[in-house]
Formats: C-alpha cells, structure tokens, sequence
C-alpha cells in the first residue's frame, strides 16, 4: 500500500485504485483467493474496518475459501459469523449447508439447505444439475475451481441431501 491506496483486482481482471485502505475491495476472483492460499485482503479488510456493513460478506467469502481447501472446521468458524451478519442471503446457508453435510452433521445441514431453499424461492437449488447449471455459479468457475468445488462444495451439497436430478 502506498499513498493510502493499494492496487486490487476485480472479478474482470482489472485494476482500480481503492480509496484509502483495503477496507472496501472489490470482490476478488475465487481463483486468486486460491491461488494464493488464503484470504489475506480479506482478513485485512475485517481488522481495518469492523463495523463495515459488508462485513458479512467477507466472512462468507473466507469460509467459502476454507471450504474449496477442505478446512472445515475454519470455513463452519466463518461461514457461521457470515449467517449472522447477512442471514438473508441463501448463499451462505448453501455453504454452511455442504459444510456440514462434509462433516457428518446432517441435521445442521439440512436445516441450512432449508433455509436457503426458503430465501431464494425457484427450483435453483433444487438438484446438483441445477446447482451445476447456474451460469452465475459453478458453471462460471474455471475447471480447476470446478474440480475443488465438486470435491467439496457439491460433495457437501449430497451429503446435505441434495439429488443428483
């Protein structure tokens, strides 16, 4: 970070100033969250700015990347802190959901399957082919990130009690 501006790259691939701290980044692609092992920019952002209202977000996002790495205990910790800063978003429930389900808690998961079933409305999720078929989603990941989701995301998914049809 110099001059109170740090250099972050969007879901486009592009580079933007951020104003004044890493408080507010763009999202960063899964990818590079990945690639990089870890959530640092994000972890950053939460210490920089704890009452940030997009709090939540974060939260989620770093949970989502200990749950594409198999740590489950870590992605329940931030996923759990992500349900109670933004419980009205069914993303975060489909997380905790596969979470869960990865560790053999499927009362807990299908709870969480329930209750994002209940906020989105549709038949989205549904099936895994439904899940696989969102073009927002999974079906917009590389490969690579489609192999660590079927791993773990859409293994937990199963587990939760999701169909394959």
């Amino acid at each position: 970070m110099r001059g109170g501006h740090s250099r972050i790259r969007d879901g486009t691939g592009d580079q933007s100033e951020c104003p004044s701290r890493v408080a507010h980044p763009r999202r960063l692609q899964v990818e590079d969250r990945v690639d990089r092992g870890g959530n640092s920019l994000e972890e950053q952002a939460i210490r920089l700015s704890p009452h940030d209202p997009r709090i939540g977000h974060f939260y989620r996002d770093i949970g989502f990347v200990h749950l594409l790495q198999s740590r489950l205990g870590e992605a329940i910790l931030w996923l759990e802190r992500a349900r109670s800063a933004i419980p009205e978003l069914p993303w975060t429930h489909l997380l905790l959901a596969s979470a869960y389900g990865l560790r053999g808690e499927t009362e807990r998961a299908a709870t969480e399957l329930a209750e994002a079933r209940g906020l989105q409305g549709g038949d989205r999720h549904s099936s895994i082919a439904r899940i696989k078929a969102f073009s927002g989603g999974y079906g917009g990941m590389t490969p690579e990130i489609r192999t660590l989701l079927d791993a773990t995301y859409i293994a937990g998914l199963r587990k939760a009690g999701v169909p394959e049809e």
